[in-house]
């Protein structure tokens, strides 16, 4: 209760003086909805806070089977490393999904680097936490990230209740695979991080496209492509489901640096380097597997299952 009258007394206060935790809780209570971008059909609506997050939205919304409708209505928070505020105080299903690399297959600690959480990895932190407190089920894209939570929560039957784990994005019916012409093509970010950039300048046979395209333009530049390019942001072994995703949905199979042990490399995607790859025969077994395993409309429904 006393944040709350730490909150409202200080008009003369400036924000410098306060607390952090009372500081970030003004701006979580007064973040206003319209600084979302948002995506809906049926009663699902997903909620993004920046041109990149909205895209991974648009895409999970696109797998998702055209009329079908949850048995509850459903609010989906794309990157809760962002703020949220007011908008989880929404009605319906609340779905927290945390799109950030923390770990990688190694045990590697991701999360704090430069290139993961550029500002105050604390107010991240803080973040993810009132992510878990309010939204009935959180999903981490990666298995990787179990220690984050272990450290944090322990064995906190509330919070693993609520968290689940691994790409569960892709669609619940499979997508053919689309023929392309020209060289392979990376999109994504490449300014300001040296390690992406030596990568691609010693494939040379790759097409990069520039930085900030989304949307329908974005889309018609990987139906062209023979195949999506994936090199890691960072040092580690982990995947980049969001990547796989927008590939997968345009018919494309991945060029990719070595992924989570979930996906085997010359069978399921092929690894950078590799020769005599059969694309179509990569790009079903593919299918097979995210069709199978790691559906988001298995995973809603599932979720809402156990919230009984």
């Amino acid at each position: 209760m006393s944040i709350f009258i730490k909150l409202v007394q200080p008009a003369h206060f400036k924000d410098r003086a306060l607390p952090l935790y009372v500081r970030h809780w003004k701006r979580v209570l007064f973040r206003t909805p319209n600084e979302m971008y948002t995506r809906n059909a049926s009663n699902i609506t997903f909620y993004s806070p920046h041109p990149i997050l909205d895209q991974v939205a648009s895409d999970i919304l696109a797998g998702l089977p055209d009329g079908m409708r949850f048995k509850r209505d459903v609010c989906v928070f794309v990157g809760v490393h962002f703020e949220f505020g007011r908008l989880w105080r929404l009605p319906g299903f609340k779905i927290a999904v945390q799109t950030e690399h923390l770990f990688d297959a190694e045990g590697d600690q991701i999360y704090g680097r430069r290139q993961t959480f550029p500002k105050n990895s604390r107010v991240t932190e803080f973040r993810l936490h009132q992510a878990l407190r309010f939204s009935d089920a959180m999903l981490d894209f990666s298995e990787n990230s179990r220690p984050f939570y272990e450290q944090r929560f322990g064995a906190n039957p509330t919070v693993w209740k609520k968290l689940h784990f691994g790409p569960h994005i892709f669609p619940a019916s499979a997508v053919p695979f689309l023929r392309g012409e020209g060289k392979p093509l990376f999109y994504g970010s490449v300014k300001g991080n040296t390690r992406r950039k030596v990568v691609l300048d010693k494939l040379q046979n790759v097409r990069i496209l520039p930085e900030e395209i989304f949307g329908e333009v974005l889309s018609e530049e990987i139906r062209k492509a023979p195949t999506v390019v994936n090199v890691h942001n960072g040092e580690g072994v982990y995947t980049e489901a969001p990547r796989l995703l927008s590939a997968y949905l345009h018919g494309k199979p991945v060029l990719s640096e070595r992924l989570d042990d979930i996906f085997i490399p010359g069978e399921d995607y092929a690894l950078i380097g590799q020769e005599g790859i059969g694309w179509d025969t990569v790009f079903d077994n593919f299918s097979r597997k995210v069709v199978q395993n790691y559906a988001f409309k298995s995973f809603v429904e599932k979720a809402l299952a156990q919230s009984g």
